[in-house]
């Protein structure tokens, strides 16, 4: 699958959390602390992202990431027919949830002024 094919579903299912939540661009914008055209720009598959900006944007819409990026890259659908598949989808996003949280220490850690 192509690199702009992902960050346009990912975009798309941003969106539509986004959506779900009642929140325009500007307020998911003030939230993650980026602005408006650059959520427009993820959200249309313009700009792409990184694990910490994925599941920062993913969290702060009360999402489970693990399961946005399996939406994304089955085009809308999870089809769960194996309970441990979804035990396993559970502990990788515990996973990803623990990087990205070490990873916005270290970044607050390296903000200029601290």
């Amino acid at each position: 699958m192509a690199e702009k094919s992902i960050r346009i579903r990912v975009g798309r299912e941003i969106k539509e959390l986004r959506k779900k939540k009642g929140w325009s661009q500007k307020e998911l914008a003030q939230v993650i602390g980026k602005t408006t055209p650059t959520v427009s720009k993820i959200e249309l598959g313009q700009q792409g992202l990184d694990v910490v900006m994925f599941m920062q944007i993913v969290e702060e819409l009360g999402a489970i990431p693990a399961l946005v990026l399996l939406k994304a890259l089955h085009g809308g659908k999870i089809k769960v027919k194996d309970p441990e598949a979804l035990v396993s989808i559970c502990k990788f996003t515990t996973t990803l949830t623990e990087i990205a949280n070490i990873n916005l220490k270290k970044d607050k850690s390296h903000t200029p002024g601290k």
